[in-house]
Formats: C-alpha cells, structure tokens, sequence
C-alpha cells in the first residue's frame, strides 16, 4: 500500500519538483497551497504524513504543526525551513513535529527524512496497540508491594502512563571511560618524524543534586607516546610543550625514546533554578600530556581557574524580549606555577522589542604580574607582559526581513599604549527571493604591535619589532536554489594585508618591570610585506536522481607576495589583483546511488 503525502507549499516552482521525486520513490502525493487549505483537506481525508514549509501566507508552518497536533495526534509532520527560520522549526519540533529539513535539501536527504517519520509513526502505533492488548495482564495492581516508597513510585508511573510522549528514566549520577590507541608501523622515511605508538586513557563522572539544578563533574585523562629519539624530540621541541623553553619546569631531553603526561578538570555548577547560572572550575595538563594523534591538543603545561556568574531575563519587558549579563574571572598558569594570565570579562546581550540583538562587553586582562610563556619569544624564556583591555560591540538585524544588517567591532589597547588593534565586520544579507540569498561581507584590521617576534640568526638572541599591519577583505556570496534538484553557489573574496616593521629590539631582562628595560636597541633591517589575493569559486550542483549528484565547480585565484608593504594605497593594493596573472581550476564530479 502506498503511502500518502500531503505537500503544503504556496511556491510552485519549489513545490513541481518536490512532488515529482516523492511520486517517483513510489509515494501517493497531495498538494495544497495554503495552511488553510491543508486544514481542510484533513477533515475528510487521510494521509500519513504532511510535509509544510514554514513560511506561508496565513497561517505558519507552526500554527500547522500545533493545530494538527490537536486534533490529529498521531499524524506525522515535517517542516521545511530556510537558514532564517531553524529557530520557529525547533519550535514547530517542541509542538510535535517529527523533524525539519532546511532548504535547500538533495532528493536522498527528504527521502530519508520521510520515511524515518514514517516509520516511527508506524512503530508507534503497533505499540499503542501492543500497550492496549496487555493492559489488562500486565498492570500495577499486578504487583504486590506495600512500602511507601513503592506506592510513591506506583503514583508516579501512573500520572505519565496515559501521556502519548516520551518518558526519559535517568540517575543523577553518571561515569564513562574512553581508551584510544595508535600504532604505526614505520619505514625509515617517518620513523623519525611520527611517534611509533600513542595511548591515552580518560575517565569522568558527573553527580547532579537538589532537583538537579547543580552538578559537580570531573575527569582524569592519561598519555603516552613512544618512539624514537628524533620523533620524541619533536614532540618536546614543538609549541605544545616547548620543553626547551628556560623555567619550564622540565628539561629537554634529545635522548628520550618516550612522554607520558596526565590531565585533570573538576568542574562546580548550576544548571537550572531561578535567574542565576554560575560554574567554577580548575583544570591543568602536565607538561609531557600529548593527545595529538587521534584528538586535538593545542597546549599543555597549563592549570586554569575559571568562574562564570550570569543572570538570565526570559521574561518580555517593555524593553526587551529577553536579556542576559554574565561575568567571567580566569587565571592561567604553566604546570610549574609561572602566572601567564589573570583577566575579568563582563559582557551583555539583549533581544529588543523589534527582535534586534545588541552584544557588548569588555575584557581586562594580564592583571598583576604575569608572563607571555608561548608566542612571544617562541620557545625561549617566558617575558613579562603588561596589561590591556578590550571592549566589543555587536549589532545583528532582525533575521525575519528580507534585508539583514550586522556590524561587530573589537578594540584592543596594551604594552602601555604601545600597542592596539582594531577589527572591524559588517555584512548585509539580503533575500532576493525565496530561492536566492546574497550576503556581502567587510572586514577590516589595523595591527600596532610594538612587540612583534622576528627570526632571529643568532641562537639565544630574541628579537621583536614594531609592527604597523593592515588587512582588507571583502566577501561576496549568492545562493541560488533553481529547483530541489538545481542549486548555483557563487563565491568571491578579494584580500589584502600589508605591513611594515620598524624599531628591532632584543630581550634584554624578560623579568624586567619596566617595559623598557626588557628589550634593548638592535641593528637590523626587518622590512616589511605586501600579500594579496582574489579566490572565486562556482559550484552548479545537479542531483540528476534521487541520491545521484553531478558537481561542476570552476575556481580562479590570483595572488602575491612581496617582502615589503609598498608605497601605495590599500585602493591600489585592490586593483593590481586584477592585473595578476589567473590560475583556473575546473573540476567535474559525479556521483551515483546505489539503492538496492
């Protein structure tokens, strides 16, 4: 027997192709124009499932969702949904919907998507009907007890029991383990250069209390990697550990064949209750914990306090539909105790009456005495640094109109006023139709960095310079969905950073006070740069059958480098590009479903 579909989808040219691969993957399929319409057609027809998009004139794809639910529960529903709108498909999900797709969507995704639905509903039915023949063997007046405490349980599995939704039985307490394992098999090529084998072992739990609104969670992680002695010493030398780094805490060591290490993290929480949401936590990682080879670890040798307050206000005011603030407090150190940061950060978001978002915050950071141990001298002696601070700004247009307006800026100010920077973003999307999105994108940088590290030729000899940077880039991009199967993609960005350096310094007292006296005079010419490039890319995809796709993409980039910033203007950094020299990329791939 067939199953019926019902289509509610007021455009013709989206909604032709779309009934055409349903009725082509052997459904029976309904098509309407209007929720109106689609409330109509239930009154005196049957169908399995209903498939609405969401924008529609008159009522919503919401309202759809929350009136069939009422008076046709066991119907399944789908909505189909736009970038724009995932936020009402989750809420069309909370009155019931199975699930949602977000335009545009290939043939195999609907399909898949459909026949889940389907299928549950049928599941769910042959257990209703299962539930109903075993009403009368199986029920709680079957089972001898008399103690309050099962009584208590018996009252409360009764007041779900006639509920047609899903009851999730779970503890306050949980545990888990995870073990992973690399083992290589080198010749002489990589033996040197990979790590011969790498384990690592982690355990964590987590305890929920009073009601669950608060929760103290944890876990404690084990590694180790072997190999030979020149792929341990990359291991040592590279910028996850800097064991060569002086005051370290650890010692180089070129002859080791093996590292082992160890993490922690506890974690204090409140999830729920009331306005207020906080955690407090302490984490650290040894200096020899390495997970690189099947995860990602960025650094090790570090412990860290964090705490977050925030207050939450989801209740509309005359203001404002919803409100929140948060403060932040961390504090960084190396395993061996060097202080690198110890920062306070308040930020703000609020939701306006006309759905306009403003964010805001600010953040003081390297308060008190602490060290740059990583990017500054790169491997060598960690440097005193002093403090800054550095406000934020964003605004974010109402994404319902076609028109979308977005800015956000960040200013930084440190080293004493010897160094800022500026960024700056604003991007405009703009809805054509409903099967074309454009976006336009601006993004601009200006870097002072008066402590910039440079290569240095003298080994133990750190420099630094100052840095005068600027970045420019402009993004364009164009989604066109032609049909359910036809979609063009259009993307171009040209960019320019251009900087020159000045003033070279040497480290003279990392531990130095006074900015001053850490760095002293050096004789060198560091020069400067100029990189600039335009990448373009089209990409026409075809989906020729359900499931069965045909990609033709065409890229073009045009760039260069040049040692020095150059005497022009960022304007004629932006009109060489187009001068350059292009290299053209056509690429076909094809693709074919086997479904058997």
């Amino acid at each position: 027997m067939k199953h019926r579909i019902l289509i509610v989808e007021d455009d013709e040219i989206f909604r032709r192709p779309l009934q055409r691969t349903l009725e082509v993957a052997g459904y029976e399929v309904l098509v309407v124009p209007s929720g109106e319409d689609a409330i109509d057609l239930l009154k005196n027809d049957d169908v399995d499932l209903v498939l609405t998009d969401k924008r529609l004139p008159g009522i919503d794809g919401v309202e759809i969702v929350r009136r069939i639910k009422a008076d046709h529960s066991t119907l399944a529903v789908v909505v189909m949904t736009a970038y724009g709108t995932i936020g009402s498909a989750v809420e069309a999900m909370r009155l019931g919907a199975e699930d949602y797709l977000v335009k545009p969507f290939d043939a195999a995704e609907v399909l898949m998507v459909l026949r889940r639905a389907i299928e549950f509903h049928e599941l769910k039915a042959a257990n209703r009907a299962t539930i109903r023949r075993n009403q009368e063997r199986f029920t709680l007046r079957n089972i001898v007890a008399q103690s309050a405490v099962m009584q208590e349980v018996f009252d409360l599995v009764s007041s779900v029991a006639g509920l047609d939704t899903t009851v999730l039985i779970h503890g306050e307490t949980g545990v888990g383990m995870m073990l992973t394992a690399v083992n290589r098999n080198h010749d002489q090529s990589t033996q040197d250069l990979l790590r011969r084998n790498a384990y690592v072992g982690a355990f964590d739990f987590r305890h929920r209390f009073l009601q669950g609104h608060y929760q103290v969670s944890g876990s404690f992680d084990l590694s180790r990697v072997a190999g030979t002695d020149s792929a341990i010493a990359l291991t040592q030398r590279d910028a996850v550990h800097f064991y060569q780094r002086p005051g370290a805490g650890v010692s180089y060591d070129p002859t080791r064949t093996s590292l082992s290490g160890n993490a922690e993290e506890l974690f204090f929480s409140k999830l729920g209750g009331g306005i207020t949401r906080f955690e407090t936590s302490y984490q650290r990682r040894s200096q020899g914990f390495e997970a690189n080879d099947l995860g990602f670890l960025l650094q090790a040798d570090q412990q860290s306090w964090n705490t977050w307050f925030g207050l939450q206000a989801l209740h509309p005011s005359s203001i404002y539909q919803q409100a929140f603030w948060n403060f932040n407090w961390w504090q960084y150190w190396t395993a061996a105790g060097t202080p690198v940061e110890r920062a306070a950060n308040t930020n703000g978001h609020v939701m306006l009456k006309n759905r306009w978002w403003l964010h805001g915050g600010v953040t003081a950071g390297q308060l008190g005495t602490t060290f740059c141990d990583r990017n500054c001298s790169r491997g060598g002696p960690a440097v005193r640094v002093d403090p800054y601070v550095a406000p934020w700004l964003e605004v974010d247009g109402d994404g319902r109109p076609a028109l979308v307006p977005y800015i956000w800026f960040n200013y930084w100010r440190g080293d004493g006023g010897r160094s800022e920077r500026f960024n700056g973003n604003v991007q405009v999307t703009y809805r054509i139709a409903s099967q074309v999105n454009t976006s336009l994108t601006l993004k601009a940088t200006h870097n002072v960095n008066d402590v910039q590290p440079i290569p240095s030729d003298s080994p133990g000899v750190y420099l630094f310079a100052h840095l005068n940077q600027k970045e420019v880039s402009l993004t364009g991009r164009v989604d066109y969905t032609l049909s359910t199967v036809l979609t063009l993609q259009l993307y171009a960005q040209p960019f320019v950073s251009k900087g020159a350096f000045s003033s070279t310094r040497k480290l003279l007292d990392a531990n130095a006070q006074a900015f001053d006296d850490r760095y002293q005079r050096y004789n060198a010419t560091p020069g400067g740069f100029n990189f600039k490039a335009f990448n373009s890319t089209a990409v026409l995809r075809w989906e020729y059958r359900p499931g069965s796709t045909l990609f033709v993409v065409w890229t073009q980039g045009r760039g260069d480098f040049a040692p020095a910033m150059g005497p022009q203007s960022l304007k004629g950094d932006f009109e060489d590009l187009f001068r350059l020299h292009p290299n053209n990329t056509f690429l076909v791939k094809a693709s074919y479903w086997i479904n058997w």
